[in-house]
């Protein structure tokens, strides 16, 4: 189905507020951006060596062997930054330290 296919479906689950989780490429689409921004998303920075670290040799992730990959990574971290409510960084973190730092985060923002 492809990318195309991916952010039409978060479309609808944003619709539906399923939204967590969503694809790469989802806040590339207008209207999935735009109802992402009616959620408390928190964006996870993450350093484009980081995630290719965690995905790498995926064969389930045919954008892996795209040529324009990193360039892909770049251009979306604007649209990511643009629709969270919060960016929490992820470089050599913990996955404890990185949860802890959200959950104060939400308490405190009540």
């Amino acid at each position: 189905m492809g990318e195309g296919g991916a952010g039409r479906r978060a479309v609808a689950g944003v619709r539906w507020s399923t939204a967590e989780g969503s694809g790469g490429g989802a806040v590339e689409h207008p209207a999935t951006a735009e109802r992402l921004k009616d959620f408390d998303v928190v964006y996870l920075e993450v350093p484009y060596e980081d995630a290719l670290a965690r995905v790498g040799g995926d064969e389930g992730r045919p954008l892996l062997a795209q040529a324009d990959l990193p360039d892909r990574y770049r251009r979306r971290l604007p649209s990511y930054a643009a629709v969270a409510a919060r960016t929490v960084p992820t470089a050599n973190r913990p996955p404890e330290a990185i949860a802890q730092e959200i959950l104060a985060r939400t308490i405190h923002r009540g």
